[in-house]
């Protein structure tokens, strides 16, 4: 199935953002990108080709959240490239991992760790046991939960 630029305009057009709540709508603004980007593998290469007409409603909800939590204009812009590159990278993963059976980078670890005769790396091989077989249980958010977390220590008044 070809997918155009336009057809993920439109998808994106149509992701209501939640008001009142700027964890609540950084979280459903990287989740529709990440859906739209897993639901479409080849969507990737076309995401930089999406006509503005889509998604600039979409942005635009997510960085009012984003100043009307008291973040700064600069705080904001810096929040939506970092949750846009967290969440591409994110999608990126998984849909790797379900083309492969498993992410490149954990199975080539995972045969490097297996020639390691010393057993040096035993935190390496305890993470890496359970995704050399199959695609890991991708958590889509944690990096999100990061970004969070980071901009709750930038807001006026944190400490």
């Amino acid at each position: 199935m070809l997918v155009t630029a336009a057809d993920l305009a439109e998808e994106l057009a149509n992701v209501d953002l939640p008001h009142g709540d700027w964890k609540a709508a950084v979280r459903s603004y990287a989740k529709a990108v990440h859906d739209v980007i897993v639901a479409n593998p080849m969507s990737a290469t076309v995401l930089l080709e999406i006509p503005l007409s889509g998604p600039l409603a979409l942005v635009e909800h997510l960085i009012e959240a984003l100043v009307d939590a008291g973040f700064d204009a600069s705080t904001a812009a810096n929040a939506l490239e970092m949750v846009g590159d967290v969440t591409l990278a994110e999608a990126r993963r998984e849909v790797l991992a379900q083309a492969l059976g498993a992410y490149p980078a954990a199975s080539d670890a995972w045969e490097l760790v297996n020639q390691d005769h010393d057993r040096r790396f035993l935190q390496l091989r305890t993470l890496l046991a359970d995704r050399h077989t199959g695609p890991r249980a991708v958590d889509a958010s944690f990096g999100i939960d990061i970004i969070i977390s980071g901009l709750e220590t930038l807001k006026p008044g944190a400490l």
